[in-house]
């Protein structure tokens, strides 16, 4: 499959990595069909690994819808980290583009073009983004 998700318990993480041509129905089944996030008082980071996709998302409506179909598959979730890594710049700007809509309703995404660099976000140290 051209997304595959796994859950790491002991670091409170789930990694979705896409792999080779995804469209915006491919992401929608996805996240409509995948198991929820868990969440509550501590609620699993998430990991979004693009480096290997052609993402076949090229507006900021199709952004937009992704980002609303993620809130209806988890209205609950309201905190809790999402790492985006696109090393494309394509890719890179739709990923912002999703991150902005999903900051409205107060998830905190940000997007990186170097996974180490989300890994280390993620454990909670500082790290320079390049935009």
């Amino acid at each position: 499959m051209a997304i595959q998700s796994s859950r790491d318990d002991v670091r409170r993480r789930v990694t979705v990595t896409l792999q080779s041509a995804i469209s915006a129905s491919d992401v929608t089944t996805f996240i409509t069909s995948a198991a929820p996030v868990p969440g509550g008082d501590r609620p699993y980071d998430i990991l979004v690994d693009l480096r290997f996709a052609r993402v076949d998302l090229g507006t900021s409506a199709q952004a937009q819808s992704l980002a609303a179909v993620a809130e209806r598959a988890q209205p609950n979730r309201r905190n809790g980290r999402v790492a985006v890594v696109a090393e494309d710049d394509a890719t890179f700007g739709i990923a912002r583009m999703y991150a902005a809509y999903r900051e409205k309703v107060g998830i905190t995404v940000e997007v990186f073009r170097r996974i180490e660099d989300a890994e280390i976000w993620l454990s909670g140290a500082s790290v320079e983004k390049t935009r």
